[in-house]
């Protein structure tokens, strides 16, 4: 037999059945469908990050290969250059045996003097010679200093984005450890508000305590959520960060960061509104958000929030607002101070009567 309940507690069951989560009134997914989004955009930049190390060290090979090969080169020369000198050092030692045989005797003094003159014209032909390979060895060391130069430079740059891709990778995993933690207490919590439905629904008479404790349970969601809200936005920081580390063009969209100078007002007429009805007493202003291009031109907005009195019906002032922000002219935006670029920025219209 089925056991009879008083109306008043017929009520308090049907009411304890009734009770949804806030994800299931809005129809929006639960957080144990989106908890693997966030770490897998983590990995994709992760891996973009050593990809580039990879090519940079790549470039370090190939510069170390090429200095090999100038150092060959240059070992070449310098052997060239010392036989020269040697075959010089020959020639001076005959010169001056024929020189010491001219000043003995004058016998054959023409045939010594033909001589002389022939290893005086083979002399200035190898210090001529020698005077090229001290050039070409002169331009083989300034090669092997640029070369060098450069190494020095891909070795510099290596190392610091497998510097940063090591920080990426540290707080990727301190995030992901959180994200996980934060998961863990949202299905612990998950199974205490499914308890705690079941349980209301097997016992009516002890729903009033069910639904308290079910509000707890709901308050400890919503503080996680808004803790999970904290470190989605330490991980748009990092996306940012690693943003930052990209060629930034003139003409590019760029978010709104630290690296943006934001754009200024040069014509910046306010919202007038008509003096009649009940904008006659209308003054504040609207705030919108409007896309600027890298020209200063307003290419589009829209409406963000109203600061007019609480009693005034504004639907006409933000009309207005978003009509008059179109006739507004602003100095571009800069990124890093230099490159003018598109970017989303918040402007206040003021609104007059």
């Amino acid at each position: 037999m089925s056991e009879k309940h008083t109306p008043l507690e017929e009520f308090e069951f049907r009411q304890a059945a009734k009770i949804r989560t806030p994800e299931e009134k809005r129809g929006k997914p639960t957080p144990q469908k989106k908890r693997l989004f966030l770490p897998i955009l983590m990995i994709f930049l992760l891996a973009g990050t050593l990809s580039a190390a990879g090519f940079l060290y790549h470039q370090l090979l190939l510069e170390k290969k090429r200095t090999a090969e100038l150092s060959n080169e240059l070992t070449a020369s310098r052997t060239e250059k010392t036989t020269a000198e040697n075959n010089l050092k020959e020639i001076q030692q005959k010169l001056n045996k024929m020189t010491a045989r001219l000043s003995t005797s004058s016998k054959g003094k023409g045939e010594l003097l033909a001589s002389l003159d022939r290893l005086k014209q083979d002399i200035d032909k190898k210090n001529q010679e020698i005077s090229a390979l001290k050039g070409n060895l002169r331009k083989f060391e300034n090669r092997i200093n640029k070369t060098e130069k450069l190494r020095k430079a891909v070795e510099k740059k290596l190392a610091k984005e497998q510097k940063t891709s090591q920080e990426i990778k540290a707080q990727l995993e301190a995030a992901q450890a959180g994200i996980r933690g934060y998961q863990d207490k949202a299905l612990k919590l998950q199974r205490t508000i499914q308890t705690l439905q079941s349980n209301m629904n097997q016992e009516g008479n002890a729903s009033r305590k069910l639904v308290s404790d079910m509000l707890e349970a709901q308050n400890e969601v919503a503080s996680l959520r808004k803790e999970k809200k904290e470190m989605e936005k330490k991980i748009d920081l990092m996306k940012h960060e690693i943003a930052s580390l990209k060629r930034v063009d003139p003409g590019d969209q760029v978010p709104f960061s630290d690296m943006v100078t934001p754009a200024k007002p040069i014509v910046h007429p306010a919202a007038v509104m008509e003096k009649k009805g009940v904008f006659k007493k209308v003054k504040g202003f609207i705030l919108v958000n409007a896309y600027i291009d890298e020209t200063g031109f307003v290419q589009n907005a829209f409406y963000l929030e109203s600061h007019l009195r609480k009693d005034e019906k504004n639907g006409a002032a933000i009309s207005q607002a978003l009509k008059t922000v179109m006739r507004w002219r602003f100095s571009p935006a800069l990124y890093n101070g230099k490159t003018p670029v598109k970017i989303w920025q918040p402007v206040a219209i003021p609104i007059q009567p």
